[in-house]
């Protein structure tokens, strides 16, 4: 497998983590707008680091420091973010007049 399907299956898992843990903590969410908003930036920000650390850290000839790198940094900032994103979409849809629930 070459690193491209690797780094997708990568994003798979850490989109079924953020929803596992969404599930997992119910009504444990930033209820506030300003909660949410610094979950966001948060977020974002987290984002901006797996940037700036993979294009640090990575080098092609150390595939163990790669993976380490992987699944210490990368995987757990990934999984905050897509966790954010499912709390903007639950505060997004609890403004809607109609609930679908």
């Amino acid at each position: 497998m070459g690193s491209t399907g690797y780094l997708s299956l990568h994003l798979v898992g850490a989109s079924l983590l953020a929803l596992w843990l969404y599930l997992r903590l119910g009504e444990r969410r930033p209820t506030s707008r300003r909660g949410l908003v610094l979950a966001l930036v948060g977020a974002f920000l987290a984002m901006q680091a797996v940037k700036l650390v993979a294009g640090a850290w990575m080098a092609p000839e150390a595939p163990e420091r790669n993976l380490t790198l992987l699944f210490t940094v990368v995987l757990p900032l990934w999984t905050y973010s897509f966790l954010a994103s499912l709390w903007l979409l639950r505060a997004l849809t609890d403004l809607l007049p109609i609930r679908y629930r």
